[in-house]
């Protein structure tokens, strides 16, 4: 994978866990307390500045009471304008 495949997935990522936190209505620190990963973190996520783990990955979705794939989704295949 090139840095900018990696990039763009970071980038699809970190808008997927903000715009399904935001949507249901928490904070980056209830999130981070519910997935038990610290708020900094949670942070750093939704600014496509860390690579979760896969592991972080499952908490953080099991959190948003979405399946892990719909992270990774794109914003046209999620129905999001």
């Amino acid at each position: 994978m090139s840095d900018s495949e990696h990039k763009i997935i970071l980038n699809i990522l970190a808008f997927n866990i903000r715009y399904l936190r935001l949507n249901i209505g928490i904070s980056q620190e209830d999130l981070a307390l519910r997935a038990g990963i610290d708020r900094t973190f949670v942070s750093k996520i939704e600014r496509s500045q860390a690579n979760p783990s896969l592991k972080i990955l499952v908490r953080i979705s099991k959190e948003l009471s979405v399946p892990l794939v719909r992270l990774f989704l794109q914003k046209e295949d999620n129905g999001i304008e």
